[in-house]
Formats: structure tokens, sequence, C-alpha cells
């Protein structure tokens, strides 16, 4: 059996592959699963998927969720990712703008798309 216990020192990880963020539970009520392991290993909060999701959805979604990170870390105070992901999350909802007609599609409107995404642990960064 592996023992050794491995420290990350991250304040936040995103996993967007293959439902990432999906737990099983084993005999005795222990979760597994990579956010398990990760929040075992030190990382306060997780982003991921409960299935998988279309690569373009997840390049958008860490697009539009990084931007708004970056934008919040700008204003000198606290993340709070809770907001972050809801503002994610809708505007995958909305549909995506076309980068060359700046028009809305609705390409990622539907639930399969933006409700596979959830957070883990703590909200606040």
């Amino acid at each position: 059996m592996f023992t050794t216990r491995v420290h990350v020192s991250a304040s936040h990880a995103t996993l967007v592959a293959c439902g990432t963020a999906r737990q099983t539970i084993e005999q005795g009520d222990e979760p597994l699963g990579p956010v398990t392991a990760l929040m075992y290993a030190g990382v306060p909060s997780i982003a991921g998927t409960m299935w998988p999701v279309a690569s373009r959805t997840g390049r958008i979604f860490a697009e539009t969720f990084y931007g708004r990170f970056k934008s919040q870390m700008e204003k000198g105070t606290f993340v709070d990712l809770a907001v972050v992901m809801q503002e994610t999350v809708n505007e995958l909802r909305l549909g995506t703008t076309d980068d060359d007609t700046g028009e809305r599609n609705l390409d990622t409107a539907g639930p399969y798309h933006w409700a596979a995404f959830v957070l883990h642990g703590g909200w606040r960064v």
C-alpha cells in the first residue's frame, strides 16, 4: 500500500476532462476520485465536471473562468469562486459569442454543456 503523502500548495485547481469531479463511494463510505485526492493533498478548492464535456466547451469554460478569476484578483480583494463559477456557467448557458461575427450562438446553451461544471471545497481564494 502506498502511504506517502503529497502536499500541493495551490489555492485552486480546475479539472475539465471526462467527469473529473465525479466521486465514487467505496466500502467504509470513503469518497474516491481526483477531487478527494487533491483536497487530501492540500488544494482547498477544485472546479471540475460531473460528466465528459466537449473539448470546445471545456476550452470556453476555462478561458471564461480564468478571465473572471483574474479580473477579481486585479481588484485586490479575495476571489469569490462561487460568483466566478456562476457567471461562467451562465455565459455557457446563454450561448457563446462567435469570435468572427460577434454574434451569439447557442452551441453551449444545452444543459449537457453547462450543467456538468461544479465547485468543490472552499469558495474563497
